[in-house]
């Protein structure tokens, strides 16, 4: 239990960033986060001690979990990838993309879809208020009937679904109505997002299961490694999106697409 505390990732200000899929993370970074692009199943690690006795070394890959498991006739893919450097090229392209500039670009797309979202909705705003008014006369009416012991059993079931919708209702509200942010709140929110940005570059560098869990907040989907041969060479290509919203905490996303050399087990 110490152990799977200790690999919680926390902000400055206490809140989680991630937790271990399973209780415990695993200690090689790309498991569970790699799929073969030949038959969509997992990347997993393979390999391990490999020598004579007084002569053994540790050599971890990853490759196909389906074709180690199964064999050739359920996936061809026998190919793998030096586990170092696969996780270093990982984490080489997401600090690449992850900078200050592209932040900076985030923080405009997202003011600019604000302003036009606010000024294509310049009358949503006296709509929601009608229909929150509405909903809010209705909760009444049914803590009335709730009180008076004449609601029928399904009433609560009515409660949950108009408190749902007011909350919805409520947070479009004040998304509609949020002013601009001034040059001084800018500055601050910038600032904010380096430090956060800051916090993902240690923990990719240093802690593998913090890592991991820094991860599932910058890779939405799977890293598809994709077999391919150059020049009589066979290595993988692996390709994957990132989403921004990992260090913007919001509902603005930036997916980019990263697709880049192989690099060639030997």
């Amino acid at each position: 239990m110490e152990a799977t505390r200790k690999t919680y990732v926390r902000d400055t200000g206490g809140k989680l960033w991630g937790r271990p899929g399973n209780g415990v993370e695993s200690k090689y970074l790309l498991t569970g986060f790699g799929q073969c692009a030949c038959c969509s199943r997992n990347i997993t690690k393979i390999g391990g001690r490999v020598g004579s006795p007084g002569k053994r070394s540790v050599k971890h890959y990853y490759g196909c979990a389906y074709h180690a498991t199964r064999g050739r006739t359920i996936c061809s893919n026998d190919l793998l990838a030096p586990m170092g450097e696969a996780d270093a090229l990982v984490i080489e392209r997401i600090r690449g993309v992850l900078t200050p500039a592209a932040l900076d670009l985030t923080i405009e797309k997202a003011l600019a879809l604000m302003a036009q979202r606010q000024q294509e909705g310049a009358d949503e705003p006296e709509r929601l208020q009608a229909e929150a008014r509405k909903l809010r006369k209705e909760l009444e009416r049914f803590l009335a009937a709730i009180g008076d012991g004449t609601a029928p059993t399904s009433v609560l079931a009515e409660i949950k679904r108009r408190e749902a919708r007011l909350a919805a209702v409520e947070e479009e509200l004040e998304t509609l109505q949020v002013d601009r942010p001034s040059g001084r709140e800018l500055g601050r929110l910038r600032d904010a997002f380096r430090e956060r940005l800051e916090r993902f570059d240690e923990l990719l560098l240093s802690n593998v299961p913090a890592a991991r869990q820094a991860l599932r907040k910058l890779i939405p989907g799977r890293i598809a490694f994709r077999p391919m041969e150059r020049d009589g060479k066979r290595g993988y290509e692996l390709r994957w999106d990132i989403a921004t919203r990992a260090l913007l905490g919001g509902n603005i996303e930036l997916a980019s697409p990263r697709g880049f050399e192989p690099r060639l087990s030997p």
